[in-house]
């Protein structure tokens, strides 16, 4: 992802990044709706570029929510980027909480995420 890239264009600052556009975009889960470097040092994954991202999923009604997460990239200066791209590698945290501040994209290293994200 590049700071170019057209999913940072209008990627709100602070709290406000979690507001989805109403309606969300057409997509699928998983589809961006937007993206921009991440500036919460407690969700950051040390040693490589971390990206907050806003994407598309289903609640447990099959309708379109939008959820968050942290995609972290390795120092793309001392491991360039293989042919074919990184590998993917997916963690979902457990159960810490159902409020907004229990997401680890929102931990600010005093929520109930913050051991489990340590």
């Amino acid at each position: 992802m590049a700071t170019s890239s057209p999913l940072t264009t209008e990627a709100p600052a602070g709290d406000a990044f979690y507001t989805p556009p109403v309606p969300l975009p057409d997509g699928s889960p998983g589809d961006p709706i937007r993206a921009r470097p991440l500036d919460n040092a407690a969700a950051a994954v040390p040693g490589g570029e971390n990206w907050l991202v806003l994407h598309r999923s289903e609640g447990a009604d099959g309708s379109p929510v939008a959820t968050s997460g942290v995609i972290a990239l390795p120092d793309r200066t001392a491991h360039p980027v293989p042919a074919g791209g990184y590998p993917v590698i997916s963690w979902a945290h457990g159960t810490v909480g159902v409020a907004n501040r229990c997401a680890p994209s929102r931990d600010r290293g005093d929520t109930g995420a913050s051991p489990m994200n340590a």
